[in-house]
């Protein structure tokens, strides 16, 4: 299996006749804004154990050219690199017309039966307060564990046994995504939250349901990151793309 095929399609489908006109690193969010004005957001990684691809900024480059960058084992770059990803596929104006735009606080999972099923969510997401009640199992495996949560060494024991998996996008930035879903065999994959490209190319990918943040282009929105740690829900629309 090529690990890095799913990187190669992410930054293919991005354009080369924008640029990168602005990267804002955050508390936990980068954000990168190109030059059309659309803005994206990733999960920051703030390493930087690894020398950069692209010296000290993607600023500048090709939108294209800095996607390729989400290949860089610098994580800090990556992470600039999956904002500037999101920037391109979750604009408003590039969002696909067959996604849905939902409110957040309604479960990503609706219309998946949850019922009696086991469920395993890859990070600590939100969700509406009824939709694992009826669960027969569920594993919440965390790279930085709580009090009853799996370590994330788990997920290669768990994942196999799950009937739907919950998987943060920010797996895309920290390169654990294609591991991830090599391990969701037959279930339902969702992936979600702020870092998740809107790419119906990743639908082909082991992907049934993606749930992404369009990011309205406004100052308030760097505000929120740079300064209280929001996730930028509040500045823009969440929207849901599926087979």
């Amino acid at each position: 299996m090529d690990l890095s095929y799913i990187y190669t399609l992410l930054s293919g489908g991005v354009s080369d006749k924008l640029t990168v006109k602005r990267i804002v690193r955050g508390l936990q969010w980068t954000a990168a804004e190109l030059s059309d004005g659309s803005m994206g957001i990733a999960m920051r990684y703030p390493s930087e154990t690894i020398p950069r691809m692209h010296n000290d900024t993607l600023v500048g480059l090709s939108a294209r050219e800095a996607a390729e960058a989400v290949l860089s084992w610098n994580q800090e770059e990556s992470s600039e690199a999956m904002a500037v990803i999101n920037a391109w596929y979750n604009a408003p104006s590039r969002v696909p017309v067959r996604a849905q735009k939902y409110p957040y606080t309604d479960a990503c999972t609706a219309g998946f039966d949850t019922c009696g099923k086991t469920i395993g969510l890859v990070g600590h997401l939100r969700l509406g307060d009824d939709v694992l009640a009826h669960a027969k199992q569920v594993y919440i495996l965390e790279r930085k564990p709580q009090p009853g949560d799996y370590p994330d060494p788990a997920c290669d024991f768990l994942l196999p046994r799950c009937d739907v998996a919950l998987i943060t996008g920010s797996a895309f930035s920290n390169k654990t995504m294609p591991h991830l879903l090599s391990l969701c065999g037959g279930a339902k994959v969702i992936v979600v939250g702020p870092s998740t490209p809107l790419c119906p190319a990743l639908l082909d990918c082991g992907v049934d349901r993606l749930c992404g943040l369009s990011v309205r282009s406004d100052e308030a929105v760097l505000t929120a990151i740079a300064e209280r740690a929001e996730t930028g829900y509040r500045y823009g629309d969440a929207f849901r793309l599926e087979k």
